[in-house]
């Protein structure tokens, strides 16, 4: 995965968010900080689905649903 941001202590963010702030389905994305910030946590059927299309390994999503450094 590709470095999309950093966080406040300049570690590298590899996960963004997506959201519709209006409901007017007007999409924005943010580099997502899943160990910090339990929001920016996807939730664990979209793990599962990057890990079935081979985007993160298995381990992965048990790691970053409990926000610990997960190798990406």
């Amino acid at each position: 995965m590709n470095e999309l941001g950093r966080n406040s202590f300049d570690e590298i963010l590899k996960i963004a968010k997506f959201i519709d702030s209006t409901k007017n389905n007007q999409w924005h994305g943010y580099p997502a900080d899943y160990r910090r910030k339990v929001q920016d946590r996807p939730p664990t059927e979209i793990l599962v689905k990057w890990r079935n299309e081979g985007i993160i390994e298995k381990h992965c999503i048990s790691k970053i649903r409990a926000g610990k450094v997960c190798n990406l």
